[in-house]
């Protein structure tokens, strides 16, 4: 168990996806808008596993050490090796849940550039807890492609995973339609794939099948080599 869940002079837990926040200044001058600085805040910052944690938690405290005010803070990195396209998100939301379980008083916020937690702030705002998210402000083309870049990764790993999973299957098991390998992709990674997203990962997964000699796509059928 981590010391800070049991820190009784906490009023204000920050949730920070640290894909969002690949740009220290950005992100500090995110912290130091909302005050965030100071030692009644707790951030807690969750490093994906295409991100160096000790690099990301060097470069955000030097330029903590740039600003003209001296602030007294609390920040915890915490690392996810799982690769995977919700990795963070899930892991997050499970600290953010075990935190409020601890210290239901509190103010919680999460800090992310996705729609991803729009539940669990619905869910725990409806049981009383004061919880909403905050977004990064992208005020620059680098901090912009970094975004991209990191959300095309994870788009690429959860591609990759899923036809993984597709390939496993037994051969004369495998799905001999279009409307076949959807459900099959929809109904084994309910938690990864947004229903609006599953035309978008089929095709992707037909086109590196295809890339691959696997298969022969007439129409809507689907013949395996």
């Amino acid at each position: 168990m981590i010391d800070f869940f049991q820190t009784l002079n906490i009023s204000r837990f920050v949730f920070v996806d640290a894909e969002n926040a690949n740009n220290p200044k950005a992100f500090i001058d995110f912290c130091e808008k909302h005050e965030y600085l100071n030692l009644n805040t707790q951030l807690i910052c969750f490093i994906g596993a295409n991100q160096n944690q000790n690099t990301w938690y060097t470069n955000t405290v030097r330029h903590i050490q740039t600003l003209k005010n001296q602030y007294s803070f609390n920040l915890t990195p915490i690392r996810i090796p799982t690769q995977g396209e919700n990795a963070v998100d899930m892991v997050l939301a499970s600290y953010a849940g075990l935190v409020m379980g601890q210290n239901n008083r509190a103010v919680f916020i999460i800090v992310s550039n996705d729609n991803d937690y729009a539940s669990v702030i619905e869910h725990f705002g409806n049981l009383g807890i004061q919880i909403h998210r905050e977004k990064i402000e992208l005020d620059n083309q680098k901090t912009k492609k970094i975004a991209s870049n990191v959300k095309s990764k994870r788009l690429e790993d959860g591609i990759s995973n899923l036809l993984q999973s597709v390939l496993k299957i037994e051969k004369k098991k495998r799905p001999c339609s279009m409307s076949a390998l959807k459900n099959i992709l929809k109904n084994s990674n309910r938690k990864k794939i947004r229903e609006k997203d599953i035309d978008s990962y089929t095709s992707k997964i037909v086109e590196q099948l295809k890339k691959q000699k696997k298969i022969i796509v007439n129409k809507q059928k689907i013949q395996w080599k």
